[in-house]
Parts: structure tokens; sequence; C-alpha cells
């Protein structure tokens, strides 16, 4: 996943980003069992060890931060044998990579990092499976032009987004935004956004 514009966010205590891996692990098994309770063939079955990739991208990244890794239990520091310690690897786990620039300027320096790869531009599109923007202020006045050339980006993705807003206003004021960007992306439809304002 890519967060977008990361501000606070990325410098949340670990203690809840190890919430989040708990949640979604007894997601997956609830999910794992509805299927086989079910009885179906064609369900996804959850592999193990789970691997979440967070991306933080934004300005406001603390430049100093650096990629870490989280683990569901804290205790996998304090293992003393290498067995133990084989089985807590085992268990879900969260990398989180920092990026304190726009995601249009990240792309720009993953292209130039990899100039001879064939299909770059695809694999880039296809780097993340999803993309969260926790109140982006998209259609503030100051903010508005700078999003712009990372929205045309993330359309082109085809992938999920989700958007948070602090306010009916500024969840307005995103909508119009978006609105007008996806005016030439058909293969969009924001009546869910609606939805939630």
């Amino acid at each position: 996943l890519c967060c977008v514009g990361a501000r606070a966010e990325c410098t949340l205590p670990d203690v809840y980003w190890r919430e989040f891996l708990v949640m979604s692990s007894a997601m997956i098994r609830a999910r794992s069992s509805d299927a086989e309770t079910n009885n179906d063939a064609d369900a996804v079955k959850p592999r193990e060890p789970l691997e979440w990739i967070l991306d933080f991208v934004g300005p406001e990244v603390p430049r100093q931060k650096m990629t870490k890794t989280i683990n569901k239990f804290d205790d996998i520091e304090d293992c003393k044998d290498q067995q133990t310690r084989q089985q807590q690897q085992q268990r879900p786990q969260l990398v989180m990579n920092y990026h304190a620039s726009f995601l249009h300027e990240v792309i720009q320096q993953f292209l130039k990092s990899a100039p001879q790869a064939e299909n770059r531009t695809e694999k880039i599109r296809q780097y993340w499976d999803g993309f969260v923007l926790f109140n982006p202020g998209l259609g503030h006045p100051n903010l508005e032009n700078q999003w712009k050339p990372t929205m045309e980006f993330l359309f082109s993705t085809g992938k999920p987004i989700l958007f948070t807003a602090h306010s009916e206003l500024d969840a307005e004021r995103d909508a119009s935004v978006l609105e007008e960007l996806l005016s030439h992306w058909n293969h969009r439809d924001l009546s869910y956004f609606k939805e939630c304002s």
C-alpha cells in the first residue's frame, strides 16, 4: 500500500502498527474459515507468513525516518534460541518505507534508477496494490495544483484509492476537484465518494 501525502500517520508508535497486524491476521483467518464453512473451492486461501509493505510518501514525511520492520509481537528480539527466533519470524510483519517527496517525484526517481528495464512505466503502475490519502485537502486553494500530477498517476494505475476528509466542507471541495480531474477518466465513478460525504 502507498500512503500518499503522509504526515502524522507515519510517526505513529509501533504499538498501533502491531494492532494493525493483529487485526489483519484475524480478518484473514475469518475469511478462510468462512470459505471452508461455505465449501468455497475457489476461495483464495491465506498464505502465511503475511507481509505488508506500506510506503509513506509526502513532503512532510520526516527525512530522518528509515525503513523499519514491525513484527506482530515485540518479543522477537528477546528470543534466545535460533529455533524460537525463526518461528517468531514466520509471523505477520509490516515493512514501512519512508519517502520525503511528492509521489510523482518518487516515481521519477524509480524510473531513473531502472532506465533500461522493460515495461518500467507499467511496473511502477503495478508496484502498489492500492493507495490511501488521509485528509489530503485536494480542493484546498493552496494545495490544488500540487496534487494534479500525483492524482493523474493514481488514476492511471486502476488501483483502489481511499480518501478521507476532515469535514463535510473538505469532502465537498475534494469531490469537486476529483470530479474535474476524472472527467476524462471515464472508467472511474465517484458515486461512492458522494455517498460518504
